[in-house]
């Protein structure tokens, strides 16, 4: 049961009216860190486009019937080049997770969804609806799309649409209930799904967005906490007699251990640091091997 949340929102801690950003839309806040004015919450905005100076926010607050939303107001969005604004929240290292949001398409031109396995913005898998009548997984690379399933949908711009995005390994399914009832699924087996990512919105026309969550099972929460994770990993090789200064990476991974049963795989988290690498069995709570 995925009763953990890692984030949620719906967006009532958020004043009426712009959500941070910078106004000149300069390269400085796509490249570099800018200090936003105001507060972000959980969400990070990292797509900007020059030809944007002087026409006010991507994304606003707003409200009706005592619901917040967060709503994109952008119309252009292929001048110079192709653009995808997205707002993302989460780590890198999320795995196994339900993305739920709630959205309502105010224009049927263009893309509305869930991006999910983020590494970023311009390298990230997408469950979207694409015009009127087409829902899509697709792989955003750059500006390159590469639609990797879909299927028809009939959609509208009065409904409220629920999406869901779940994860387990590298197996993805997707669904969408507008109405109360299902409009629409897909599935998708893919190693992007496997390596996991951050989660966000996005939509490349006018697009209300609410009530969103990313929620995992208790063992990959613990699985995940990284803090306490870093704690235990230090302890443990500490005891074998290890030695380091500094973690440069981590990422999730497995290794192949010989059991009484025979071969298994045994979920690790894999330190790189300058003294070697190490393999971290945290189910076990014990350090496996090093190599360096």
């Amino acid at each position: 049961m995925r009763n953990v949340c890692l984030a949620a929102d719906d967006f009532r801690g958020f004043p009426i009216g712009e959500f941070p950003y910078d106004p000149d839309h300069t390269a400085m806040g796509e490249y570099q860190y800018v200090t936003p004015e105001g507060n972000p919450g959980i969400w990070v905005d990292q797509v900007c486009n020059y030809t944007w100076n002087g026409t006010g926010p991507t994304w606003i607050i707003t409200e009706q019937d005592g619901r917040h939303a967060m709503e994109c107001t952008r119309v252009e969005k292929n001048h110079p080049h192709r653009m995808f604004p997205t707002l993302q929240t989460g780590q890198t290292v999320w795995k196994d997770y339900d993305a739920e949001v709630t959205l309502r398409r105010l224009s049927l031109r263009g893309s509305a969804g869930l991006a999910f396995c983020m590494n970023h913005s311009m390298d990230t898998l997408v469950f979207s609806f694409e015009g009127k009548d087409r829902l899509c997984i697709a792989y955003r690379h750059k500006e390159e799309v590469r639609i990797l399933c879909e299927c028809p949908i009939a959609c509208d711009a009065d409904t409220d649409y629920h999406l869901r995005v779940s994860l387990q390994d590298g197996h993805a399914d997707c669904f969408v209930t507008g109405g109360g009832e299902e409009a629409g699924r897909l599935s998708l087996d893919h190693e992007l799904v496997a390596r996991g990512g951050k989660v966000g919105l996005t939509a490349d026309c006018p697009t209300r967005f609410t009530d969103f969550s990313v929620c995992v099972s208790e063992e990959t929460a613990e699985a995940e906490d990284i803090p306490t994770l870093l704690l235990r990993f230090y302890d443990r090789v500490r005891d074998s007699g290890g030695i380091f200064s500094r973690v440069e990476e981590i990422q999730p991974g497995y290794v192949l251990s010989v059991a009484a049963s025979g071969m298994e795989l045994i979920p690790v988290w894999q330190f790189l640091t300058d003294g070697g690498t190490w393999y971290y069995d945290y189910r076990g709570d014990r350090v496996l091997t090093i190599s360096g």
